[in-house]
């Protein structure tokens, strides 16, 4: 039996022709679901963020002091150590003091810090 040269190469570029775009297809597919969930992470960042900033503003402008607003606020504290790697403690301690001393500037500058620390770890697009 004799092997036909021309068929041969025409039937393997034939093949490749078929499989190429599917391995594209694939690889593009791969990365584009990676760019989704770091795009849905980085989103979830910002709601964390923006839920606790206004969280903490209204714990902190309860007029009757009873905490009715305290389980949102720590709801939306927890939710930052969940999406953000460099939460210090010690910002939410200075909140608490300045919060009980009812020293708003002291807390605003607080608060303005700590959202300045954690807006560095959600890239800008």
């Amino acid at each position: 039996m004799e092997i036909d040269l021309s068929l041969t190469i025409t039937s393997i570029i034939a093949i490749m022709a078929l499989i190429s775009p599917i391995i594209t297809c694939i690889i593009n597919n791969h990365y584009e679901i990676k760019k989704n969930n770091i795009k849905q992470v980085n989103d979830q960042k910002r709601e964390a963020l923006n839920n606790f900033i206004v969280s903490a503003l209204n714990f902190y402008a309860e007029v009757d002091r009873k905490y009715s607003n305290m389980s949102k606020y720590t709801i939306a504290k927890n939710n930052l150590y969940l999406y953000f790697k460099n939460v210090d403690r010690y910002h939410f301690i200075k909140l608490d003091e300045y919060r009980e001393e009812y020293n708003i500037k002291e807390y605003k500058e607080v608060l303005n810090e700590l959202v300045i620390d954690l807006s560095k770890e959600i890239p800008k697009y």
